[in-house]
């Protein structure tokens, strides 16, 4: 009874583990990225925000670098297209009726750089899909 993870299924000691879905490698229970490939596991049942914001890095990584399917898609597109209508519009609007000062210099920034992410994503998906139907 020293590993507490183990259970007994029938009469065949049981590991908690969790499959990989990146690799299809199971990894223990208790880790939140594949010991082979570094995919996140989950990304729930984790507290450490910081850590959930790597996960999310690395699910969004994983959808810009393989073949993605319709499914991947068009969720990217339902996730990041009206992010890219309404913050570019915004950066304009703040650009020419800002004011002025710091804030508004911030805000401009920061609205240029989430437009330019959510265009990056959305070419990119975008574009490894179609490059992978022209290969098949």
């Amino acid at each position: 009874m020293e590993n507490l993870t183990e259970n007994i299924i029938g009469d065949q000691p049981y590991q908690n583990t969790i499959l990989c879905v990146a690799c299809m490698k199971e990894n223990n229970g208790a880790v939140t990225f594949c010991r082979f490939c570094n995919a996140a596991l989950s990304l729930t049942d984790n507290p450490d925000h910081l850590q959930k914001i790597a996960m999310e890095g690395a699910v969004y990584s994983k959808a810009v670098k393989v073949k993605p399917n319709i499914v991947v898609l068009v969720g990217v597109w339902l996730l990041f297209f009206p992010i890219l209508i309404v913050s570019l519009p915004s950066a304009i609007s703040v650009m020419f009726e800002g004011g002025g000062g710091m804030p508004s210099f911030v805000i401009f920034w920061i609205l240029i750089i989430i437009t330019i992410f959510s265009g990056a994503m959305l070419h990119k998906v975008t574009r490894n899909y179609y490059n992978a139907r022209k290969a098949n």
